[in-house]
């Protein structure tokens, strides 16, 4: 906002010659501005381009003036019109600050990528012009609750959303995994865009191409990426052929998102990918011991792996047996089925929340409810598990307890990473007092409401509204 005398930058502690340019792990750029006196605001505006300066400096342009009160005032109201798309009432002021931070939290990713100029730096590394491109797609979290969030609350976005992630699969040739500045991390198992595309593409949100997007999710499901290729070979991934040793994860998590491609495909008429995508989404069978009720490692050859101990993470990404036997959120029926009926099934699930808090990971947090790790996401669905057995009391205790528990308005108001906005996600849904356990078949479980009513402004203005009458009493 005022002139200044001189610049030096330093690139990783060298002073450098150029005032232009520079590239480094570490860059500092010293200002100096002589005639500023002691209390005096200087202003400054910084715009960013993953394609080109250019478009860096076009972004410049986008705030022509130094009114800084104003920018913040309209940053607010923005703010303040998607947070009204979910309107709570309540008496409990804490509460009600939990509630609209974590709603804050869940609408922070993804985020426009694209610059000023309609340009980007895409998965080929090559600049691409694309208006209304996003990234930032922790997939492995946030297609559980956050997603199914946004096709309420975000749905003028998600068509945009939608097209950003077959864009990715023009360059990249798959859909993202775990995307970050439109580069594949490739940290997590799974093709977890795909849950996100189907729950689009079953509630008729239109603005994306349906055929195009079933090629890529098709085309995805049959890499060999994460093992998946021993999948699709013996019906589940060995364990002893997983250099990482975490062949159930891959298994319970491809079969899920399987069973999405084929809701796709029987909407789109394809009845033999219908078939093929069914199959495969119960192979989370080939890795149930009914001796044991519990989803454990297998070699190749078809034994299982031993010694084998449930709270042991052999097998599992970031978690165990004790939090992945419950993973079967497009057949919840089929499981209760493969451990003996709904009385096995309801001990099996005591059992998890009444044994010591004896934690398989060193972690220091408040998340762990017996042996359920709520401060990761593998667990979101489990508590809500209850209602399948005809026990809604019980899930509405165990929600209750987690989200008076495990949130709150204080600076450790989290139990775990939010991971881009799912462990909020939660926490909306659930204050809300339903969720959505199978993230793309559109059913929604009941569980304990803690507003006295909700109301979601949905698209084209309709309303959506929860009144929980005598709560609390």
């Amino acid at each position: 906002s005022k002139p200044f005398d001189d610049l030096v930058i330093f690139a990783d502690s060298t002073q450098l010659s150029s005032k232009l340019e520079a590239n480094a792990v570490r860059l500092t750029s010293v200002l100096s501005f002589p005639e500023t006196k002691d209390g005096e605001q200087l202003l400054i505006k910084v715009a960013i381009s993953s394609a080109n300066i250019e478009g860096a400096l076009a972004g410049l342009q986008e705030i022509n003036d130094w009114d800084f009160d104003g920018i913040k005032t309209n940053a607010e109201n923005l703010w303040q019109t998607e947070l009204n798309k979910i309107k709570i009432t309540t008496q409990d002021s804490a509460f009600k600050k939990t509630f609209y931070t974590a709603a804050y939290h869940c609408y922070f990713a993804p985020f426009r990528f694209d610059d000023a100029l309609g340009n980007y730096t895409g998965a080929n590394k090559k600049v691409h012009s694309e208006n209304n491109i996003y990234t930032l797609n922790s997939l492995w979290d946030t297609y559980r609750a956050a997603a199914p969030l946004f096709t309420l609350t975000q749905t003028e976005r998600l068509p945009k959303m939608m097209n950003s992630f077959l864009e990715f699969y023009k360059q990249h040739g798959l859909l993202p995994s775990w995307e970050l500045w439109f580069g594949e991390a490739n940290v997590m198992p799974g093709y977890h865009a795909v849950p996100i595309m189907a729950d689009a593409m079953l509630k008729d949100i239109k603005g994306f191409d349906y055929e195009f997007a079933f090629e890529a999710m098709k085309n995805t499901a049959n890499q060999d990426i994460h093992e998946s290729g021993f999948y699709r070979q013996h019906g589940y991934v060995p364990d002893d052929l997983d250099p990482r040793q975490r062949g159930v994860t891959k298994t319970v998590e491809y079969a899920f998102d399987d069973w999405c491609i084929a809701q796709v495909a029987q909407k789109l008429g394809r009845q033999s990918d219908y078939e093929e995508f069914m199959k495969r989404s119960e192979y989370w069978k080939n890795v149930f011991d009914t001796q044991t009720g519990f989803v454990r490692p297998k070699d190749s050859v078809g034994n299982w792996m031993l010694p084998f101990d449930p709270k042991e993470s052999i097998g599992f990404q970031e978690g165990n047996a004790w939090i992945y036997t419950w993973y079967v959120p497009q057949n919840v029926n089929g499981l209760i089925d493969k451990m003996g009926g709904s009385d096995k099934f309801a001990q099996k699930l005591d059992s998890l929340y009444n044994a010591p808090d004896e934690p398989y990971r060193p972690i220091k947090n408040h998340g762990f409810y017996g042996l359920l790790e709520f401060s990761n996401e593998p667990s979101h669905h489990v508590p809500y598990l209850y209602s399948y057995i005809g026990k809604p009391s019980q899930t509405a205790e165990k929600v209750n307890h987690i989200l008076t528990s495990f949130y709150s308005s204080q600076p450790n108001g989290l139990c775990g990473n939010d991971d881009c906005g799912q462990m909020s996600a939660w926490y909306v849904f659930s204050a809300m007092g339903f969720y959505p356990v199978n993230p793309a078949n559109g059913e929604y479980v009941f569980g304990s409401p803690l507003a006295d009513q909700s109301e979601i402004t949905l698209a084209e203005g309709r309303k959506f509204v929860v009144r929980a009458e005598n709560l609390g009493r």
